[in-house]
Order: structure tokens, then sequence, then C-alpha cells
């Protein structure tokens, strides 16, 4: 029997491009995925005033949305994004899944995290040496994959960034930022997906999040690529919802 469910656009983390993604897409056959580029990811950076301006930066990711309610997934900083897009366009955004994601992603207010300290050395590193900074946060995404050798070589291959790296700095600052207060006033069903091993989100948000909340076993930050199967399972049933409570979303057959 076929089903119908909602489309969804995805949002890549820092620094990666859209081909992560492909492992996922092919888990989720059936369903009507869009990738939505970050800018200056996929390519030049038209105006550098859209990383530094929330506003600037919503709206130029909601004229690049599909026609119509979405429900957007967001992994890592994505998460983030999605999580400003739908407070922004509560009528066009309908669901937002969080992917390794946390609203607060530098430790605060007993709230789990990165070390605030880590953090800002992290910062540093890109200021004076982007490039192994970015060979650097590719290991973290890799610590805990089950698969960890075999996944860095992967990773080396397709998580190039090919952008414009006028967009790194600025787009990393907002994962300094305290987003909680979003995420607790979202008004649209939202569902959160752990890794349980995730070197740079902490399995133990969980007890934090509100909403739905799943943790997925042998899986790092990457957990979309350790595990698309899991991951799609999760994101498939979670459409399901959206699309019995909003039947006047766009649909594909499944």
């Amino acid at each position: 029997m076929s089903e119908r469910l909602p489309s969804l656009v995805l949002l890549s983390g820092w620094s990666m491009p859209s081909t992560l993604f492909e492992p996922l897409c092919s888990a989720l056959d059936g369903v009507d995925t869009r990738v939505l580029p970050l800018p200056g990811y996929e390519g030049p950076l038209e105006d550098l005033a859209l990383w530094q301006d929330p506003d600037a930066l919503e709206s130029d990711l909601l004229r690049r949305l599909p026609a119509g309610p979405v429900v957007l997934l967001g992994w890592s900083l994505g998460g983030t994004i999605a999580l400003m897009l739908a407070k922004r366009a509560p009528e066009r955004v309908v669901g937002v899944v969080l992917l390794a994601s946390n609203p607060c992603f530098v430790a605060r207010d007993q709230w789990p995290g990165m070390d605030a300290v880590v953090f800002e050395q992290f910062v540093k590193g890109a200021e004076s040496d982007m490039a192994l900074t970015l060979r650097r946060f590719q290991q973290l995404c890799c610590q805990g994959s089950p698969e960890v050798r075999s996944r860095a070589r992967w990773l080396r291959e397709q998580g190039r960034f090919n952008g414009d790296e006028r967009a790194l700095l600025p787009s990393l600052s907002l994962l300094a930022r305290d987003h909680r207060p979003l995420l607790a006033s979202l008004s649209q069903p939202h569902l959160s997906l752990l890794a349980r091993d995730d070197a740079l989100v902490p399995v133990s948000l969980s007890d934090s999040l509100p909403g739905e909340r799943v943790c997925i076993d042998g899986s790092s930050h990457l957990l979309l690529v350790d595990q698309p199967e899991a991951v799609a399972q999760q994101v498939k049933g979670f459409l399901q919802r959206i699309n019995a409570a909003y039947p006047g979303a766009p649909h594909v057959s499944g």
C-alpha cells in the first residue's frame, strides 16, 4: 500500500556539503526530499550579510523553500537554522526534525553541550587555520562511529568544503548563541534524533529536550551516514504523523 508523505527539506551542518545526505536520501525512498544549500556552502557567497543578519539569512532561505508547507530536517547547525525558519514562518513549516542538533551547542546553566573553553579554542583555530580546523572537525564528526576509520576516509572524500570560506566563521558563530527559547516556543511538532556516541552533541541532552526524542545506537555525529535506515524509519513515522495532522500539506507517493 503506498504512503503519501509530506515534502522534506534538508539543511546541512557546519562546513558540510549536501552530498552527505545521499545515504539518508536513499533510505528515504518514496519521500520527496529536497536539499536546501546554506548560503556560500555550495558556491560563492553573494552577500556576507546573509550570515551576519539572522533576518537576512531567514529571508534568503525562505525565498528558496519549495512552494507550500514543508517539514524541515536540520542536521547539527542545520537544526538551529530549521528552528529559526519554523519560528519565522509557521504557516510554511509544519514540522521540524532535529538531527544530532543542540539548541544550545555551548554548555551553560547546567545544559549539556560543548565546553565553552573548548568552543572558544575551536573558533580561534578556525580564525588562524581553517583547513586544519576543518580536518579536526571531520575527526570529531566520526568519533564514536562503529566504523570510524572507513567513515573518516569516506568523509575526507565526500565531506570536503567546496564553498566560499567567508561563510564559515559567521555561520560558526550561530552555534555560540542560545536558541533554547526558539525550541521552547515552537508551535509545530518536532522530533529530536540523537546519536548514542556523538562526540559533539551529548546524548544526555535527551533528558533536557522537549517533544519527541529518540537515541540511535551505533552512531556518531554522522548518524545520517552511520545509521541511515534507522534515521529514515524515525523520519518516515514522523512524516506520517504530520500528514495526519496536516492533510493539506504537499505529498508524494511512497
